[in-house]
């Protein structure tokens, strides 16, 4: 079995089955194992630019967990609810409005129709910051087919643990079990939730965000997109709407935001506070910098109205990017897949074209975040930026290039050449894809065996993907 992807990594795998419960899910396992098969497991296979759903080898017998999808029981005094592998951000987000709707959860980026686990699993960063965090009382199907599920002697819905070492960082991105279900913390809605939009030159509008996470103003990530990454959003976002790709004069009139930079983040709480900090972010920006507001209630009002007037380019905008904006509300979309040269009905794995995404971290500096630029951009001037803020003290660069199928061996090649240098300099990856640097493979399999001895069988080959 032979399998393409967005990234056009192209691996020959055993096959990719298909458990419908977390049983059949261990009766593989132990199966392969019988078999001497290498296994990886993928939540949804949508782990779009980073290998899909194929391993980074060849040879191995794909899990695909994308059926069990079971949701509940919820503990509402703990604002935490179990769900399983293949519970993607659409179905938690309808589970919600429909049963308890008071509460939102941390959303990423990528499509609506990706796993929170797996995303979980791989590190994801959402509007509210880390994914990894966030689920705990992981149920794993070990080496042998066998459980690792807490009991309540070790485990709480509040998501403590009375007593002894905590292993819940051990399943994020490692090959130590396939995880089939875990409790994930939520968030109550607040009475006043506000996406922030912050526009201008790249080092004004760093310098007005630092200056936000300084002051303590904004706690939240922030996405600042650069202008390629900015009008490939907006073009892709339009596209969406009006379902037929626009053309250039199309975009620069309905979405003129996507010629500069473009910063996201979020504000909730007390009306009064949120207003207040608002203001405050306001008093501190550099100039050139413009900051705009918009709440889902006022987003549709202006919706209603613009079209009431009859200001079709007004309704357009506000139409177009509301699923981006609902990123920072808790509402999943599609938005994120806006930036792809894509049709919104195609299938990614089957573009015209590969992409292949890849991140490194550094301090929240300008300096430094201009030295991961310039490297990468020395191999691969025009590919797509976007820095997120996570703290004050840490910034996730998050690149996509796009290239031909013919020359996927030598941007693949550079790729890893790339990997080396940033780690050489201080910036090490937070998440590897399908394409690495050298030397990442085996590190946690590595650490792992030296800490725990034999306390944790030796790993199999596995990985949660999104």
């Amino acid at each position: 079995m032979d399998g393409r992807v967005l990234c056009r990594s192209n691996r020959v795998v055993i096959g990719r089955v298909f458990p419908g419960t977390a049983e059949q899910v261990a009766q593989v396992v132990r199966e392969a194992t019988t078999r001497e098969w290498p296994t990886h497991a993928v939540s949804t296979g949508m782990n779009w630019g980073m290998g899909s759903y194929l391993p980074a080898e060849d040879g191995r017998l794909i899990i695909d967990l994308s059926q069990l999808t079971e949701i509940g029981p919820i503990d509402r005094c703990a604002g935490t609810v179990r769900i399983e592998a293949g519970v993607t951000q659409r179905q938690l987000f309808d589970w919600l409005e429909a049963n308890a709707d008071e509460f939102a959860f941390n959303v990423t980026g990528a499509s609506e129709r990706t796993s929170v686990v797996g995303n979980a699993m791989q590190r994801g960063l959402g509007y509210d910051g880390s994914r990894a965090d966030e689920i705990f009382g992981h149920e794993v199907v070990k080496r042998d087919g066998s459980w690792h599920r807490p009991d309540k002697e070790w485990f709480s819905t509040v998501g403590s643990i009375p007593v002894g070492p905590r292993f819940d960082a051990l399943w994020s991105q490692s090959e130590y079990g396939i995880v089939t279900a875990g409790w994930l913390r939520l968030r109550r809605k607040q009475p006043l939730e506000l996406a922030v939009v912050i526009s201008g030159e790249w080092e004004a509008l760093f310098a007005t965000v630092q200056a936000g996470y300084r002051r303590n103003l904004l706690s939240l990530p922030t996405h600042m997109a650069g202008n390629q990454r900015a009008s490939l959003v907006g073009r892709g976002l339009l596209w969406r709407h009006q379902g037929r790709e626009p053309s250039a004069d199309e975009v620069a009139r309905v979405i003129p935001q996507t010629a500069g930079h473009t910063a996201i983040a979020a504000l909730r709480g007390e009306a009064i506070v949120v207003k207040a900090t608002l203001k405050a972010l306001r008093k501190l920006r550099v100039d050139g910098t413009v900051i705009k507001a918009i709440s889902s209630r006022k987003i549709e009002q202006g919706i209603r109205w613009a079209g009431r007037l009859g200001l079709r380019n007004k309704a357009d905008f506000l139409k177009s990017i509301r699923p981006l904006l609902g990123l920072t509300w808790g509402e999943p979309s599609e938005a994120g897949m806006a930036a792809l040269q894509i049709a919104p009905d195609e299938d990614p794995d089957q573009a015209k074209q590969g992409v292949v995404y890849f991140n490194a971290v550094s301090a929240v500096d300008r300096q430094q975040s201009q030295q991961v630029e310039t490297l990468v951009r020395a191999s691969f001037p025009q590919c797509s930026l976007t820095r997120v803020f996570q703290s004050t003290t840490e910034l996730v660069h998050v690149f996509s290039v796009e290239f031909s199928n013919e020359s996927t061996e030598v941007t693949h090649q550079r790729l890893l050449e790339i990997g080396h240098e940033l780690r050489a300099l201080g910036f090490p990856p937070y998440r590897l894809g399908s394409v690495r640097p050298g030397g990442l493979e085996d590190l946690w399999r590595d650490r792992g065996r030296a800490i725990l001895g034999e306390l944790i069988p030796v790993p199999m080959k596995t990985g949660e993907g999104a």
